[in-house]
């Protein structure tokens, strides 16, 4: 238990003093509203949480006139550190799933700690105490207002990118189809139809995972269970077979596969392979044009690790915190964008290994090697949702 502060304790002072309890219920806050079921990491659940309760007690020490305060609690005077502050925990929060509710929930809760503890001490206050109930809620406020903002910004930026990403990435294979499709009808007797057949379904293919993956973040989007059709999977076999459809689509791209033990577990095939190719067309687009893409699978025990890396201009490490999100794309300086990319691969094959019990991470050195690691439980899949008219077909023959 605190010990008790005498009456002359000023608000902002008593933050500083208590700041690792206050923090502590801030943790526990967090803990308890934790968006997934995987176990947080302290760090994480504390997130900058005493930066800003510093700038808030900075602030509640700096002086202020009534214009001030005035011109202040119409949100017409800004603060780098609080600003600042507030900016980095909502990017953080909003890219671990919080929407905004849970958010501003955060910050009642820390309000109403930092209030309970000080209150607690049982000691009048004095005039100028209370002056400072008002400016330490003006700072709380400033820090809502901020997080609001972040998230109405991120918001709107997503609808007005949504349309035109679409357009862009699927005007350009549908495009290819209508050439190629343009060229069959003028072809004569000597055309080379299987050829222009293969790139045809190329670009027909590029379109359908573009629309299956819109179809999987909206379903997630709506709460609806990633549908999932378990069966035992070779998963050395699964890795031969990706590895060779990638051969085929870039005969200009090196690619490795190391495999080690018993690869063998309950995971839906399909699911599976559209998280290789997700994750071997990733490193295809972002890693070097001369470098390879190395896909190595290892059995650990009651799991699989799989890996793949690829060599690259690093990942700014502020970007790995959001690689997972929706919409979120790293070009590289130079580099052409892959066709039929939303900036959802990554999400999906997120949701991929959690709907399989897994866990996905990314990781990149300054050297420039990037690795996707994936730990796979070997009975890890979860049950297939059922659809409301059951079709025993295998899902790749239902597509």
């Amino acid at each position: 238990m605190d010990t008790p502060h005498p009456a002359s304790e000023r608000l902002a002072d008593f933050i500083l003093t208590n700041l690792e309890a206050i923090v502590s219920a801030w943790e526990e806050f967090a803990r308890a509203n934790w968006p997934t079921d995987e176990a947080p990491d302290p760090v994480d659940l504390r997130d900058n949480a005493d930066n800003m309760l510093r700038a808030v007690a900075a602030d509640m020490k700096s002086a202020q006139s009534l214009e001030d305060q005035k011109q202040k609690s119409e949100g017409n005077v800004a603060d780098p550190a609080l600003d600042g502050a507030a900016l980095k925990h909502a990017k953080e929060r909003l890219a671990a799933g919080f929407d905004i509710v849970k958010v501003v929930a955060e910050f009642r809760a820390l309000r109403a700690s930092v209030m309970r503890m000080w209150q607690a001490q049982g000691t009048p206050r004095d005039a100028e105490q209370g002056n400072e109930l008002v400016r330490f809620n003006e700072a709380i406020d400033h820090l809502v207002a901020t997080s609001v903002e972040t998230h109405s910004a991120r918001v709107e930026q997503g609808r007005r990118l949504f349309l035109g990403i679409i357009g862009h990435d699927l005007r350009q294979p549908l495009s290819s189809v209508r050439l190629l499709a343009s060229v069959l009808v003028r072809s004569g007797p000597g055309a080379d139809f299987p050829t222009i057949a293969s790139k045809i379904q190329s670009g027909v293919d590029a379109m359908d995972a573009l629309v299956r993956d819109l179809l999987d973040l909206s379903g997630s989007q709506l709460g609806k269970p990633m549908t999932m059709y378990p069966a035992m999977v070779d998963l050395r076999e699964l890795a031969h077979e990706m590895v060779a459809r990638m051969e085929t689509v870039r005969p200009d791209k090196a690619f490795t596969l190391a495999t080690e033990g018993d690869l063998s577990g309950r995971w839906d095939p399909y699911r599976l392979r559209q998280l290789l190719s997700n994750l071997l067309g990733n490193a295809v687009s972002h890693g070097d044009t001369a470098g390879a893409v190395h896909l190595s699978l290892c059995a650990e025990g009651d799991s699989v690790e799989l890996k793949v890396q690829n060599e690259g201009r690093p990942i700014p490490k502020d970007l790995l915190n959001f690689l997972f999100e929706p919409m979120v794309r790293h070009i590289q300086p130079g580099a052409p964008e892959e066709i039929g990319s939303m900036g959802l691969g990554l999400y999906i094959c997120r949701e991929i290994v959690r709907a399989h019990r897994g866990t996905i991470s990314a990781s990149s050195s300054a050297e420039g090697t990037t690795v996707f690691t994936i730990v796979l439980p070997r009975a890890g899949a979860a049950e297939p949702y059922a659809p409301a008219a059951p079709d025993s077909r295998p899902l790749e023959e239902r597509r």
